[in-house]
């Protein structure tokens, strides 16, 4: 019991400690927040690692000239718009979800 008296009692040095103890606390919670925006940010879900894969398969089928382009694109709430820039065809598709505004991806490929 004589130690629990001892050490129960022991009160901050001054009023500077306590301000730089909440400072440090402030900073490591800052960065904790900063760290888990970052990781679970909307574009970094699986949702839009699915819908920029499906962009590229529809870029893909586009260039080997495939047949069930349009089925793929119907399914997945995308718009495919084609512009002529010289030789080279631009294709913008664009997707417009719930997670974000629109999201666009451009390809380039030979006609």
């Amino acid at each position: 019991m004589h130690w629990l008296k001892k050490y129960g009692n022991t009160k901050a040095g001054s009023l500077l400690e306590s301000v730089i103890a909440l400072c440090i606390i402030a900073v490591c919670i800052y960065v904790t927040i900063i760290v888990f925006s970052r990781i679970y940010l909307p574009a970094s879900s699986v949702r839009a690692s699915h819908l920029k894969n499906k962009m590229f398969e529809i870029a893909i089928l586009k260039e080997i000239g495939a047949d069930s382009l349009s089925a793929v694109v119907n399914k997945n709430n995308l718009h495919v718009k084609e512009e002529l820039d010289g030789n080279l065809v631009k294709m913008t598709i664009t997707a417009n979800d719930s997670i974000y505004d629109s999201l666009e991806q451009i390809y380039y490929y030979k006609e």
